[in-house]
């Protein structure tokens, strides 16, 4: 038996013997220098919080500024001031498994200077403080400022930007003049061939001060400026400079836009006629009767009425910019030539967006004691004129069957293509085809025909007087056609459309183009290759593809 344990013990001695030397105990290691660098106070600067040691055996757990005259300790986006005292409080610590030497004590320097140091932890931390002298205050005597704005440029970035951190002062506040158009633009961007007077309110940064006048000078861009002071206040001290006209015009951006409206006049019917400059597109019109002062809406007016004596009528207009442009921040916008001003009541306008604009004009019709008269409307929804087109009195049609898209929705239409004098062929689509897919929409209208003059009358009233032909194919393949030449009255007035007819065993049937009918009738026809053709019920034609 006692052999048996001397056995066991003598197997435990050999075991031990083969254990790893890692399960030993751990040597240690030291570091026996910290060299730190870190940006002194200087007046009008942020304490540095990004100190490096020349080595990864050690690191920087925590930096402290520490204003000695306010008392009170320093963030990273406080600045230091003239005339104060700052320390700074360092604390390191050694990477894992080094330590700093307790009996060889580690060389430590900031900023080349030896500095004394106290040790955490056995060893394994530290830290070490240093005062600094106070900051000398400093004496601006000088302000020169390079303002180099051009046309499209952001008003506020532009100053702004004049302002680097180089400089021993800061922008407080400012404020921009539009002298050519008389009005404050402390926003948005600079317009070609504006003049603009720029005042910039300047403050010295903590840690400096203005000299006294007449020692402070200013310029800009080379040009003496004016300097201004408050008195009792040195800190709020100004610089005041202009910026001189800038010339050329952005091409993409359109500054200004006129619109021409028919006014509102007693017992006419209200006028869809709208005319804007620049190439700006009517996106829609819609009149509604007001109070006196055109503040308050009282009603909007359906196209069967018309305007009645000694009342005020607002028309609102809003005004598309042309495709792949913008409207200015500032655009000058006329009614009937005079100019309309944001914030006013009668005589408006306001943007939606930096593409669209609302304009508002306000009307007063003459009053009157004579009773309102009965007679059919006789307004007109074109936004520019319409021309019969030349072709030829006789002809041959050839048919197509073509998609056409209704508010975002596609349908399969049959048309009918003609060639002109020229032999340029041209779509046109049957009348009743077009009024039953438009029933309903913001373009619905109805046609009757006068068999006294053999003309089609339309009226933009829900479509009620249908034939039963609508969506058929009366005929197929190619069919001869013969012009129409007399006009179409629309809702009572004539209007020279282009047009055919088609007959057959059914009866007649007339095609029109479709775009005039969209330019009278008040709807938009376009196209592009990605939608093809398309029709906007809620938008007026604007004879843009």
């Amino acid at each position: 038996m006692k052999k048996r344990i001397l056995s066991i013990l003598l197997c435990a001695v050999l075991l031990l013997s083969l254990i790893p030397s890692a399960f030993a105990a751990k040597e240690t290691f030291y570091v026996y220098a910290v060299k730190l660098e870190i940006d002194e106070p200087k007046a009008g600067e942020h304490p540095d919080f990004t100190v490096t040691p020349h080595t990864t055996r050690y690191f920087i757990s925590k930096i402290i500024w520490y204003d000695i005259t306010d008392d009170v300790q320093l963030h990273a986006d406080d600045v230091f001031k003239a005339g104060h005292q700052y320390n700074v409080i360092i604390f390191f610590y050694a990477d894992e498994g080094l330590k700093f030497s307790d009996n060889k004590q580690p060389f430590a320097t900031l900023n080349g200077e030896e500095i004394e140091y106290q040790l955490f932890d056995d060893g394994a931390d530290g830290s070490f403080e240093k005062m600094f002298p106070p900051i000398d205050a400093s004496s601006i005597t000088s302000v020169d400022l390079t303002f180099g704005a051009k046309v499209g440029d952001d008003i506020e970035s532009s100053v702004k930007a004049v302002f680097t951190d180089d400089k021993p002062y800061v922008l407080d506040h400012f404020s921009c003049y539009n002298r050519t158009d008389g009005v404050s633009q402390n926003s948005g961007k600079f317009l070609g061939g504006k003049v603009y007077g720029i005042s910039a309110y300047v403050l010295p940064k903590d840690g400096y001060s203005f000299a006294q006048s007449p020692k402070l000078t200013a310029s800009v861009n080379g040009t003496k400026a004016e300097v201004n002071y408050v008195d009792g206040r040195p800190e709020m001290r100004t610089i005041v400079f202009k910026a001189g006209p800038l010339e050329g015009k952005d091409p993409d951006i359109v500054d200004s836009v006129n619109v021409t409206i028919e006014p509102a006049k007693t017992y006419e019917y209200h006028s869809y006629l709208v005319k804007l400059t620049n190439g700006c597109v009517v996106g829609g019109l819609t009149w509604k009767e007001t109070d006196q002062s055109g503040t308050m809406i009282i009603s909007e007016l359906n196209p069967d009425e018309y305007f009645m004596g000694g009342t005020t009528y607002a028309a609102f207009v809003t005004v598309n910019a042309p495709e792949g442009k913008k409207f200015s921040e500032m655009p000058t916008v006329k009614v009937n030539g005079v100019v309309c001003n944001q914030g006013t009541v009668r005589n408006t306008w306001r943007f939606t967006s930096d593409t669209q604009i609302v304009v508002k004009a306000v009307f007063d019709t003459d009053p009157t004691d004579e009773p309102a008269p009965a007679k059919t409307p006789g307004y007109s929804l074109q936004t520019q004129p319409v021309e019969r087109e030349e072709i030829p009195a006789n002809g041959t049609a050839y048919e197509n069957h073509q998609m056409i898209e209704i508010d975002g929705v596609k349908t399969e239409v049959q048309t009918y293509m003609i060639k002109d004098k020229n032999g340029n062929g041209t779509n046109y689509i049957r009348l009743r085809d077009i009024a039953a897919l438009l029933d309903g929409t913001n373009a619905q209208f109805d046609i009757t025909y006068s068999a006294e003059n053999g003309t089609d009358c339309i009226t933009r009233t829900p479509y009620t007087h249908r034939n039963g032909t609508e969506g058929t194919i009366p005929f197929t393949g190619e069919q001869a056609y013969a012009a129409k030449f007399d006009d179409t009255k629309i809702d009572g007035t004539p209007q020279p459309l282009t047009a055919f007819y088609i007959n057959s065993k059914s009866g007649g049937h007339t095609y029109f183009k479709l775009r005039d009918l969209g330019n009278v009738l008040g709807f938009n026809v376009g196209w592009t290759s990605e939608r093809g053709v398309f029709i906007e019920t809620d938008q007026l034609y604007s004879a843009a593809d």
